[in-house]
């Protein structure tokens, strides 16, 4: 990744987490990383753990950005999610929940569309 796209995702991961903060979640993790499988956002709240995945860009892509969500990132979301909670037991009994968040940079200020509860099939 170049350091540019690196910019622009930790930018989006900033605004994703303040806006689950304002929304009373408080943020666990950023950039959880069990090798090979990288979850942007932990946040819980109450009894629910959210695991938060950040797609940002600067020009629209073609087509819409949610669907860049292929099966392998979906694979590597539920795997990465097993690590997390393996290694932090504390978390096992919570109720587990996936949130997309799309961060357009190409307006002033960014767009953020925030997609909680996704499911994929």
């Amino acid at each position: 990744m170049t350091g540019q796209k690196r910019k622009l995702g930790r930018e989006g991961e900033r605004l994703a987490a303040r806006a689950l903060m304002d929304a009373g979640y408080e943020i666990v993790y950023r950039n959880y990383s069990h090798p090979p499988y990288e979850l942007d956002i932990i946040a819980v709240k109450g009894d629910t753990l959210v695991v938060a995945e950040v797609k940002s860009f600067h020009s629209p892509p073609l087509g819409a950005a949610e669907f860049r969500i292929g099966k392998k990132k979906q694979r590597a979301l539920y795997n990465g999610i097993d690590a997390f909670l393996a290694e932090n037991s504390q978390f096992s009994d919570y109720n587990v929940r996936i949130d997309i968040f799309i961060v357009d940079f190409s307006t002033f200020p960014a767009n953020l569309t925030h997609y909680p509860g996704v499911i994929f099939e």
